[in-house]
């Protein structure tokens, strides 16, 4: 059998100190809490000595099956498993009435001179043409050959004769060792593998000397094997066909033929030169669980693993694991790769409790998944139930005292999404939603209760509280790690998302708006040239915040807020707007995205965020690169007009704004007693439009400003003097400087 020569993928820098070998084993659907809650006596050992991390299992699509998942590991990037990946097949196999080898020459061209070809190859290179991933599967195989080491894959988990043919073949770890073509160079994934077994799902299971026997003879050729617990993967595809207790039954045997099968893989491995990596590469089929990643070898240490993918202790992403791999071997990755090297960070806290952290932080990830969808949905009709009652309030004589509570209603609002972040430490996962919600909502009403008690000082004063709260605890958690970010509804949560370190969109909108807000009452509070200086520095520091590196990591945040900054500071100075102008702000923007870009290039290759990778990719294709991934974040923003939730609530709050300025004297009076309203108007629309356009997340953006924003803005027009009101003006009320001219109007 002739071993498929591919193409060279990246330059080999081998060493004598180089791994000789490297076992991947595949243990699909397991995750920390299998292993923290079953006896694994001879799995457990190897883990205890290993670096140890969740792993992010999100491809081009939430919903990661064994073929995304394997197919992905193969290219190092994001990818679709198409529509057959299971269909691996030796070439004398039958599928659809023919042999694989007849199948594959005919949809491919190549002769399957290999141990196994891929049918669905020519689907899955279509599909991934369509995510503009840049994904080349087969890639992590290419560079394998082209460094001397030859790739095998053993694994099987078929479902049974009794399955129509299209659903039988479940082969899909092989894509994790095709080349670029489709062909597998080594390893076994026919029939022979399994033996029948009544008691087993689907009435067969591996047969353990097969394994062992084509393992040997792959592991002796010195190259890297792949070998799936497919026993595994099979009692999980049968779950939905056995009664509970069965279903355990079948479960907790794949797991102890799993770890029996693992103690005769490690009599051959030599602990001192070859590497393990274990690693679950799909989601089960009942939750979007988390799965576990392991590695062994020379250059790690027992403790956490994290990759400049994550930048989390604890965590690597599934595309991270071909980088991983080739590093080991000292093989250069190719560019197609976004994926990054798992690195070792080591722990001072002991095996079992680095498992029962990692299994935690799932758990409390599925709670974050489970209530989010209804906190957006809250969060946007509380905004615009506020709203509407505000027209009561302010219309009716009869509520007239009723002014002070619904100022802390207003207020109240981003209470609530401060309040959401705040529960980070505590366990409402397992208190439940019921609590959580009772919890957030009576902080958010004492909040704007507590605020609104300091008008007795000044009436800007509670909303400037409300807003530097916000700015405050987003900055604080950005510098100090995000932990606030971490598996909360309007930060991140590892199990659905690609980022797990920074501000997320939503939180960063949020910080850019109470930002704004609270420069807007500066300048006038505290008027002349020192209001403007503090607003700046304000304004400054927050920018700092999202679109550093180290910390926000926010670079549509940074695009959409240096013009918007810049054209507020500009206004509130006295200065009027011109062409001049609008382009001076466009060289901002620009200067604003290369300056984050290039900052992020100087950092280690490996240190790198998302916008030192997508200057790299400008660098390594060109102006191709940079419209590939502007075209895919462009597809990502327009889906989010398919979510009706911010997109109705964003177009309520904006037609009722444009009643409050058109339709009623609110404005003009708040603008009177404010008079940097106008220019923080139109710096908000700036912010708000440019976070539309320039972020992934889309109408999330602006739907998450307005939702500081307009309860903000509320609260400062009930709060205001009335007429009548014999009220202290603020500070600096009048804001000129020595030649008498007004320094804000």
């Amino acid at each position: 059998m002739s071993v498929l020569v591919g193409t060279p993928a990246g330059a080999s820098t081998k060493s004598a100190a180089a791994p000789r070998r490297v076992l991947m084993l595949a243990l699909p659907t397991v995750t920390w809490a299998d292993i923290r809650d079953h006896r694994l006596p001879h799995l457990e050992p190897l883990l205890r000595k290993s670096s140890i991390a969740n792993l992010m299992l999100r491809t081009t699509s939430r919903n990661t099956d064994a073929g995304d998942g394997y197919a992905t590991i193969g290219a190092g990037t994001r990818t679709s498993g198409g529509t057959e990946p299971g269909a691996v097949l030796q070439s004398d196999e039958i599928y659809g009435g023919s042999t694989a080898a007849e199948i594959y020459k005919r949809r491919t061209g190549y002769q399957l001179d290999a141990s196994a070809g891929a049918l669905g190859f020519p689907k899955l290179i279509a599909a991934n043409d369509e995510f503009l991933f840049d994904s080349i599967p087969g890639s992590l195989t290419d560079a394998l050959l082209s460094g001397g080491y030859r790739p095998s894959a053993i694994a099987n988990a078929d479902q049974g004769e009794a399955t129509p043919v299209e659903d039988r073949f479940h082969r899909e770890a092989a894509l994790t060792m095709v080349d670029h073509t489709g062909r597998l160079p080594g390893g076994y994934v026919a029939d022979s593998l399994l033996r029948a077994d009544n008691a087993a799902p689907f009435g067969v299971e591996l047969d353990t000397s097969t394994v062992m026997a084509t393992f040997d003879s792959a592991w002796g050729d010195g190259g890297v094997v792949l070998v799936e617990a497919s026993d595994l993967a099979r009692a999980d595809a049968y779950r939905l066909l056995a009664t509970p207790a069965e279903r355990g039954r079948q479960r907790l045997a794949a797991l102890k033929s799993t770890d029996e099968l693992i103690a005769k893989l490690l009599t051959r491995i030599d602990t001192k030169r070859d590497v393990v990596v274990a690693f679950g590469a799909f989601h089960p089929s009942y939750a979007h669980n988390l799965g576990i990643f392991a590695i062994h070898g020379p250059a790690f240490s027992a403790g956490l693993a994290e990759s400049s993918t994550t930048r989390r202790a604890g965590y690597v992403a599934l595309q991270d694991i071909a980088p991983t791999v080739l590093e080991q071997l000292q093989i250069e990755s190719p560019e197609s790769m976004e994926g990054r090297a798992a690195k070792s960070t080591g722990s001072s806290e002991a095996y079992s409790e680095r498992v029962a952290q990692l299994s935690l932080e799932n758990l409390e990830s599925q709670f974050r998944d489970s209530v989010i969808g209804a906190a957006m949905v809250a969060l946007a009709i509380a905004v615009v139930l506020v709203a509407l009652a505000g027209l009561a309030v302010l219309q009716l004589p009869r509520f007239a005292k009723a002014r002070n509570p619904y100022a802390a209603l207003c207020l109240a609002a981003p209470g609530l999404i401060a309040a959401t972040f705040l529960t980070a430490p505590f366990a409402f996962h397992e208190w439940g939603a019921g609590t959580y919600w009772f919890a957030v909502v009576v902080f958010a009403l004492v909040f704007g209760a507590g605020c609104v008690a300091s008008r007795r000082v000044n009436w800007l004063l509670p909303t400037s509280i409300a807003t530097g709260f916000l700015v405050l605890l987003h900055s604080l958690d950005a510098i100090s790690g995000t932990r606030l970010q971490f598996a909360t509804v309007f930060g991140y949560s590892p199990t659905v998302g690609v980022r797990v370190t920074g501000l997320g969109n939503p939180a960063s909108a949020q910080l850019s708006a109470a930002a704004l807000i609270l420069a807007t009452i500066l300048v006038a509070w505290i008027g002349g040239k020192l209001g403007i200086r503090i607003a700046a520095i304000l304004l400054g520091l927050v920018l700092i915040v999202v679109a550093a590196p180290p910390w926000g990591q926010d670079f549509g945040g940074a695009l959409s807020n240096a013009p918007a900054f810049a054209v507020f500071l500009w206004l509130a100075a006295g200065r009027k707007i011109r062409m001049k102008t609008v382009a001076l702000f466009g060289v901002a923007l620009v200067a604003a995205g290369l300056l984050v870009g290039f900052a992020d290039l100087t950092r280690p290759r490996d240190s790198r965020t998302h916008v030192g990778r997508f200057f790299e990719k400008i660098g390594d294709e060109g102006i191709g690169g940079f419209f590939t991934v502007v075209e895919r974040k462009a597809g990502l923003m327009l889906d989010t007009f398919l979510v009706p939730t911010w997109v109705l609530a964003s177009l309520a709050l904006i037609g009722f704004l444009a009643f409050l300025g058109w339709g009623t004297p609110w404005i003009r009076r708040l603008n009177s007693n404010l008079p940097t309203l106008r220019a923080g108007g139109i710096a908000f629309g700036t912010m708000a439009v440019l976070g539309l356009l320039l972020n992934d997340s889309g109408v999330t953006v602006p739907g998450m400003m307005l939702a500081v924003m307009v309860p903000c803005l509320l609260s400062l027009i009930v709060l205001q003097p009335s007429s009548n009101e014999n009220a202290e003006p603020p500070l600096g009320y009048e804001t000129k400087d020595e030649s008498g001219k007004s320094l804000i109007s």
